[in-house]
């Protein structure tokens, strides 16, 4: 087999291990009982992109209100970085 199948047949595996990987199912996962939910400010570095896609994701989903988290993501901007953002309030 020439090098260019060996790595497309790579890549299929690759991709194919990934799909079978989401597929998982959720058996044994637990979610803890929210008596009160925490609230959360995500600081993003830079204006909502593709990069950050996850958190959106996850937060349209339940995923942190799940987990008793409030989430509000909040946009950067070029002058954001850690030491700017306020801790607290």
């Amino acid at each position: 087999m020439n090098r260019s199948k060996w790595r497309r047949h790579l890549a299929w595996l690759g991709a194919l291990a990934i799909v079978v990987a989401a597929c998982g199912g959720d058996e044994g996962v637990t979610t803890p009982e929210c008596d009160e939910t925490d609230e959360v400010r995500l600081q993003l570095q830079w204006f909502a992109q593709a990069q950050f896609a996850g958190y959106y994701v996850a937060n349209d989903k339940g995923f942190y209100a799940d987990q008793c988290l409030d989430v509000e993501i909040l946009e950067g901007a070029v002058v954001v970085g850690g030491e700017d953002v306020e801790v607290g309030s």
